[in-house]
């Protein structure tokens, strides 16, 4: 019977993906779920109170664990509660052939997965490289979970000891974590694998910026280095968000912050402590800093300085209650003052504003004067109508056009101060030829 405890340990443990997972009914069918995987869809595949077998995917691009998938699909793995010969042969030949007891294992329908914890996070495709001709293609057994590739939940009433008995688990507290070279061998090597990242990725996404990322990104580096002790944030912030615009993966930014480091005679290298974390948690927070990450309008609406000003904007548009043109009108507004809101979270942060301001340069100075960007395709997004909104904002004073223009060389918008909650509109009602809301 599990608890709370083992599922919280699982996830600290593998840290699976969470948006998607594998299910296995009865008759042996696999359907891939794009669903949470909660707490409670594990805890049921622990107990074994489902029908259905739950298998997780890897996440992120490394993972602090060797995982093995050993089966004997001509036997079916187990007579009763003992292995077959073949499957604690293969078992055997693969931890003769790692050098290691694996930290844990547990059985599975027709085998066992066993796995290898390491002492730091390693590359999956560094993990695959390492090992994938001694044990996929040597010894017929599969590296698992992958990304792409999923293993079965590991069921702690399923624990085996050394010699493939199930016993009572220990739990994860208790099992030994390996020097990754210990396990992986030399392509484990730090040197070595910057090496091979540099030599077989190419940029994770395309680029954001310009036509050649990686002078970008040359040309940016050169500006930051040498690092200096005790005065390496401002650096940090302002190159993670040009490694993410030039379309850098997170090990690609890791790789490109030791490479700066070493080019820093004098510097401790203090930046590289918890730096794997550092940059996903920044790669994260800057993944909403372009899209509509926004405030719920209605939360807006229970805002009762907005409300007020809102009705006040609406009394000032002559727009007549419950009407098409008053809720299409309410909702644009409502909708700009949540991008505002958005805007105002991103420059407050510092690594999401060196992140801005290299793809639009200049909107920090500009969101310092009070000025908030207004794209066509946002706009469009709000409302199809949204030029005949625009100028009715503006002909009220709730929208003042900044004075710099739009311009694509310089991926900029048309700017705007947003007046809803400081203007006083002193106009009259507007003629019907506002378009209502599409």
């Amino acid at each position: 019977m599990t608890c709370q405890s083992e599922v919280k340990d699982f996830l600290t443990m593998f840290k699976p993906r969470r948006d998607a997972y594998v299910q296995k009914d009865k008759f042996g069918n696999l359907q891939t779920i794009y669903h949470p995987l909660s707490d409670a869809v594990i805890d049921r595949h622990m107990r074994g109170v489902s029908e259905r077998v739950i298998s997780f995917f890897s996440t992120g691009e490394r993972r602090n664990y060797l995982g093995v998938d050993i089966d004997d699909h001509q036997m079916g793995g187990w007579i009763g509660s003992s292995p077959t010969r073949k499957l604690e042969e293969k078992y055997r030949a693969v931890v003769a052939e790692i050098g290691k007891a694996p930290s844990v294992a547990f059985a599975s329908q027709r085998g066992l997965h066993a796995f290898w914890f390491l002492d730091r996070r390693v590359p999956n495709e560094i993990i695959v490289v390492a090992l994938k001709e001694r044990l996929e293609v040597k010894l017929e057994v599969e590296i698992l979970p992958r990304p792409r590739e999923a293993v079965s939940i590991p069921r702690p009433d399923e624990y085996l000891d050394s010699n493939l008995v199930r016993v009572g688990f220990p739990g994860y507290a208790a099992l030994p974590r390996y020097p990754a070279m210990e396990v992986l061998g030399e392509e484990a090597r730090p040197e070595k694998i910057r090496a091979r990242l540099k030599a077989t990725k190419k940029l994770s996404t395309a680029p954001t910026r310009g036509k050649d990322p990686v002078k970008n990104i040359e040309e940016s580096e050169t500006k930051v280095l040498p690092l200096e002790n005790n005065a390496t944030n401002d650096a940090y912030c302002r190159m993670v968000g040009i490694y993410k615009a030039n379309g850098l993966s997170v090990d690609q930014a890791y790789e490109r912050f030791h490479d700066l480091v070493a080019k820093s005679p004098g510097y401790s290298g203090a930046l590289l402590l918890g730096l794997q974390d550092r940059i996903e948690a920044s790669y994260r927070s800057m993944k909403g800093s372009t899209a509509l990450d926004m405030e719920s309008l209605a939360v807006l609406r229970r805002d009762p300085v907005i409300t007020m000003a809102l009705q006040f904007a609406v009394e000032a548009a002559g727009l007549e209650r419950q009407t098409r043109s008053r809720m299409a009108f309410e909702e644009f507004l409502l909708n700009i003052m949540a991008w505002t809101r958005n805007l105002d979270r991103v420059f407050a942060d510092r690594e999401r504003t060196a992140y801005w301001e290299y793809l639009y340069p200049g909107s920090r100075r500009f969101h310092r004067e009070g000025y908030y960007p207004l794209s066509y395709g946002i706009l469009k997004q709000w409302n199809r109508h949204y030029d005949c909104w625009m100028r009715l904002l503006k002909s009220l004073g709730i929208l003042v056009e900044s004075p710099y223009g739009y311009s694509s060389t310089a991926h900029r918008s048309k700017y705007y101060a947003v007046q809803l909650l400081s203007c006083r509109i002193g106009h009259g009602p507007v003629s019907d030829g506002v378009g209502s809301g599409g």
